[in-house]
């Protein structure tokens, strides 16, 4: 048979919508928009407000004025934006904060994360500046798998001062490990010792 029903929907106004973006356990989210337009058969839509879309998943936000669904489980950021993550592991609370200039990617099923031009990404010890940041969210909030940034990479390790520079870094939270390649070199400079 036929299956019939709603091929495409726009509202406006103060829209909320409920039940985005859970996986593996996590809990889901809902976001606050002044416009949402879904096209079931194509299965993409768009968020978008004034000044911005505001997706909420437990203690975690997301902002920017213009969020297009690619699928239902890719979003892209357009536009100013911020991501605030929140991920709980093992009793212990890390933050995460990023932003970039380009588009902000996010594929819910597989955890990718990819940041485009002038990115920026925050946790509570380090500051990391890269023209390309691709990271792999762990599932049910365990935190970063993986992250690979390239392109004028700048650290700023908080607690000591460390300044770290290079072109290409490739980081696993895990082991708390990290490989930084520079061209020619890879300079850390400790404010008291300068490292190339």
């Amino acid at each position: 048979g036929v299956r019939r029903g709603i091929s495409f929907l726009e509202a406006t106004g103060h829209v909320v919508l409920g039940g985005l973006m859970g996986r593996d356990g996590a809990e889901s989210g809902r976001a606050e928009a002044d416009r949402f337009v879904w096209d079931a058969v194509e299965e993409r839509g768009l968020l978008e407000a004034r000044p911005l879309v505001r997706i909420l998943q437990g203690r975690s936000v997301i902002t920017a004025p213009r969020i297009v669904l690619e699928s239902p489980q890719l979003i892209v950021l357009k536009g100013p934006k911020h991501v605030r993550m929140i991920q709980e592991s093992e009793g212990k609370t890390e933050e995460y904060r990023a932003t970039c200039e380009g588009d902000l990617i996010l594929d819910q099923v597989t955890g990718l994360l990819n940041m485009r031009d002038e990115c920026l990404l925050k946790t509570g010890d380090l500051q990391m500046r890269a023209g390309r940041i691709d990271a792999v969210l762990g599932t049910a909030g365990r935190g970063l798998e993986s992250l690979l940034a390239r392109g004028d990479v700048r650290i700023r390790r908080l607690k000591d001062g460390t300044n770290l520079y290079g072109e290409r870094l490739v980081y696993k939270p895990a082991d708390q490990s990290f490989t930084l390649h520079g061209s020619p070199y890879a300079v850390a400079d400790t404010g008291r010792t300068l490292m190339v």
